[in-house]
Order: structure tokens, then sequence, then C-alpha cells
């Protein structure tokens, strides 16, 4: 999917995605459709983000709402920053704001075609996440949890909403993982 040039600038963002897990998400962006959004709640300095964009540019063409508060000095000046190393920043609408708070203001109107759920790891915030944004998808559509299995990292909140509600639902099928990543197709 992506040049050498491309995968290496890629590989070079700053974040806690493994390559294989943002290859899978580049695989998924570049299925929705440009009629849908691609929403990645949690975008931090943008190593999920410019794989995501990529695959979506490469794609069909559909936008990345980057959700984030960005606490910090100079986190959002980086993000924006790798994002046009990255030559992506056309591609995405920023969003800085709590989840909750944005989905306040979300356009629901247009359909999600990849939710992408990176933020907060708690039990009761990844769940209102999931709760809230997760409607938005229509059947074909994608969610992907990053964090969702003990790996490297230990983010048990996130796996339990995954095996407590998304799971059992019966709304997704070809449940898979990419190393700590968990993602599903909608059926229902």
């Amino acid at each position: 999917m992506f040049t050498i040039k491309e995968k290496r600038a890629l590989d070079k963002t700053e974040g806690w995605l493994w390559a294989s897990e943002g290859l899978r998400l580049a695989e998924l962006a570049a299925q929705v459709p440009k009629t849908h959004w691609i929403v990645e709640l949690g975008s931090h300095l943008g190593r999920s983000s410019g794989y995501l964009a990529a695959g979506a540019r490469k794609g069909k063409g559909a936008k990345l709402v980057c959700i984030d508060a960005w606490g910090g000095e100079g986190r959002l000046e980086t993000f924006k920053s790798n994002m046009e190393r990255l030559e992506v920043l056309d591609q995405i609408t920023i969003v800085q704001a709590m989840t909750e708070d944005a989905f306040k203001k979300f356009n629901k109107k247009k359909k999600i075609g990849l939710l992408f759920i990176d933020a907060e790891h708690l039990y009761d915030p990844t769940l209102r996440e999931y709760q809230e944004w997760s409607p938005l998808i229509p059947i074909g559509g994608w969610l992907a949890f990053h964090d969702s299995r003990h790996q490297e990292k230990d983010w048990p909140d996130v796996e339990r909403v995954v095996a407590d509600h998304v799971t059992p639902s019966g709304e997704w099928e070809a449940a898979d993982y990419v190393e700590t990543l968990w993602t599903g197709k909608r059926i229902r």
C-alpha cells in the first residue's frame, strides 16, 4: 500500500502504535467511502492519525476527524507538525476537545465508516465512547479499539469493554486482533 519512503516516514512518527497495527488501520481507512467520516478518538502526536489519513488518501478519499484534548505544552503543535511532514494535514479535521464534548457538537448526519477508539483507556470513559459513537457506524462500517489486549501495555479496562459489551452485542463480525488492535465490521 505504501512506498518504502512513505512507510519509513509513518514509522518515524512518535507514538505507541505498532507498525502492523498502523498498516491494519490504513487498510481499513482505504475502504471507507468519501461520503463517510473516519473518526479517531485520541490522536496524541499523530502516529495512528498518519496511518489513517495516508490510508484514506490511497483509498477512496474519506476525511479523518482527529479528536483529542492535546493537554500539555506543545502537543497539538507537534501533532500538526507531524501531519504536515507526512503531507496529510489537508486530509484531517482537528477537534481539540474531550470526546464527550466533541460528540455533542459532531455532525451526526454523516456516517462514520471507521471509528478508532484510543483515548482515555479507563473502563467508564471507553464504554461511554463506544456507546455514544458506535451507533453512527452503518452496516459495513468498521470499529477499532487500540490497547484492547494485554501485551506490552497493560490496559485491562479497554479489553474488558470489548469483552463485556462489544463482542456480546452481536453487532460485529470479522473481529480480529493485530497485536493490541481489535477490529470488527458492523453487521447489524
